[in-house]
């Protein structure tokens, strides 16, 4: 995962974090971390049970066979792709990914591989342990 930071911060008199997204070199803040595919926040282990990402793709591969592909990560149920815009060499697509234990890695490296980019990271649902 080169390149990429993503950063929990606790939201003050609440048990929500806000997500951050940092191209930048690794750094880390208080007492949140990333461990495979489980987030560790002070005392409070949580996994990812939904990611919804903004993603430039090229044309090829199609949307149809990127999401045959995402669907078979490990703790991955269900791939939803949905086209925004498409120009001359790029689509915009919106992807939501839904299941149990979501590996970040393994998502993040999946849509690395179809030549495509994240964005940004739009919506993260995780679950308490």
């Amino acid at each position: 995962m080169q390149g990429l930071l993503i950063v929990l911060l606790p939201i003050h008199s609440s048990n929500k974090y806000l997500l951050f997204n940092y191209n930048a070199l690794f750094f880390s803040i208080g007492k949140c971390l990333i461990i495979d595919r489980l987030f560790i926040i002070g005392d409070h282990v949580t996994s990812i049970t939904l990611l919804s990402l903004d993603v430039l793709k090229p044309l090829e591969p199609s949307i149809v066979d990127l999401s045959g592909q995402m669907a078979k990560l490990k703790g991955v149920s269900e791939i939803e792709i949905e086209l925004i815009e498409i120009d001359r060499k790029v689509e915009n697509i919106k992807i939501t990914v839904k299941g149990e234990n979501i590996r970040f890695e393994d998502v993040y490296a999946a849509i690395e591989k179809s030549g495509a980019t994240i964005h940004s990271i739009d919506k993260i649902i995780t679950l308490s342990k």
